[in-house]
């Protein structure tokens, strides 16, 4: 049977003050950070110590809490277009996971844990 590869998605055009705008929001909501962003953390951390990790899943782990974190702002102070993402689109979204998931890579390389 031969194997299925997926193509590779192609980087989207992203807005960059949107993406450090959500950024922020989310990091300094206590709730999204309490609630999600330390537990991805800490199970990121689990993943690497056991050798289990892989990048393209932390960013679909990181990409959990930005969709969130665009709804909690969309919800807190409005948005138009693209439905309860309020004004973030696929790729800002995308990119600040990306972000996000090297952020960890960073963090957990220099010793900075939870």
């Amino acid at each position: 049977m031969p194997v299925r590869r997926r193509k590779a998605k192609s980087r989207q055009v992203f807005n960059r003050d949107a993406v450090r705008e959500l950024g922020l929001f989310i990091e300094n909501d206590g709730n999204l950070y309490r609630q999600m962003l330390v537990p991805i953390n800490k199970s990121l951390e689990k993943k690497k110590a056991k050798g289990a990790y892989h990048p393209r899943k932390a960013e679909k782990a990181f990409r959990h809490i930005v969709d969130e974190g665009a709804r909690r702002y969309t919800k807190d102070f409005g948005g138009s277009g693209n439905g309860s993402f309020g004004s973030f689109t696929p790729g800002d979204r995308a990119e600040l996971a990306r972000q996000a998931a090297r952020a960890f890579e960073v963090e957990y390389k220099s010793g900075n844990r939870h």
